[in-house]
Order: C-alpha cells, then structure tokens, then sequence
C-alpha cells in the first residue's frame, strides 16, 4: 500500500507541475514572449535622434543601411529616393526607438527651385 500510495503522490506532484509549466509557458507566449518577462525600464531605452540632413540616406530608400532597410514594411513612397541640388531642405528628423519592437519616424521638409 505505501509503494502504490507513493506512485499516486508522485503523480500527482508531476501533473501539478506540468500544469504550472504549462500555464507560465502558455501566458508567456501570449504575452508577447520572453522580452516581456524579462522585462526591463522602457523608459530608459535611448531614443536615437537624428537631424543631419546629410545623413538622410542613412535612414531612407534603398541605400538605407542594414538595420533601417525594411522598417517593418513602412511605405516610404512619399519620401524622395534622395536628396539633390534643387532641393532645399528646411528640416529632417529620423527617430529610432527600440523598447519591444523597432519604431520609426521621419520626416522631410524641402523647398523645391
């Protein structure tokens, strides 16, 4: 009796523990992942600013370097494929902003000849 009243504990231990694995796995992934758990202050993620004109295919088009090429499939059709001589630009700002996921915003303002 004490060897098949173990083997019920036993099992018993281990179905309460796969059901709590489960469940913290399960909201887990529903939560967005393990980012989320391990979450850290997203008030303390740097936001990158930048304004240099100069820079703008950088960020933009496509000779935008590696990281800034997809944007998450951003249309960027109303941004011109890059800046020329009878462009002048008054203001341009990319901002990049990494808590969870990448987040983009940039801006272009030029005054045309």
């Amino acid at each position: 009796m004490k060897i098949l009243k173990f083997k019920v504990q036993m099992k018993v231990i281990l179905m309460i523990t796969t059901t709590i694995i489960s469940v913290f796995l399960i909201r887990l992934l529903l939560m967005g992942g393990l980012a989320k758990l391990l979450s850290f202050d997203s008030q303390r993620t740097e936001v990158y600013k930048d304004t240099d004109i100069t820079h703008y295919q950088w960020y933009i088009g496509k000779n935008a370097k590696k990281e800034y090429a997809d944007k998450w499939g951003m249309d960027e059709s109303i941004f011109p494929e890059s800046i020329t001589d009878n462009m002048n630009g008054l203001d341009y700002k990319m901002v990049y902003y990494n808590p969870w996921d990448a987040q983009y915003l940039s801006y272009l303002v030029v005054e045309y000849d």
